[in-house]
């Protein structure tokens, strides 16, 4: 059986990868392919236009992934915690 490509809820991921180094690179995952690109241009600019970056879809075994979704809880938890 393979690796599950999804998280708990259906949440599909995307990182940025490199055709050139042939390697994800930047820590940057995001749940749309727009969005993960938009965070790359945030990163390094209108280098970004260059062809060899792509969103490449990841399974949520990945580390980015895992990363992405460790954030997403701590902030979950923070709004949670905040006085009213």
């Amino acid at each position: 059986m393979s690796a599950p490509k999804r998280g708990i809820n259906g949440e599909i991921y995307y990182a940025i990868y490199n055709v050139v180094a042939k390697k994800y690179q930047f820590g940057i995952c995001a749940y749309s392919k727009r969005a993960a690109i938009k965070k790359l241009f945030s990163e390094i600019g209108s280098d970004a236009y260059k062809y060899r970056f792509q969103a490449r879809r990841v399974g949520i075994k990945h580390p980015y992934a895992q990363h992405f979704e460790r954030l997403n809880s701590q902030k979950k938890t923070n709004k949670d915690c905040t006085p009213s």
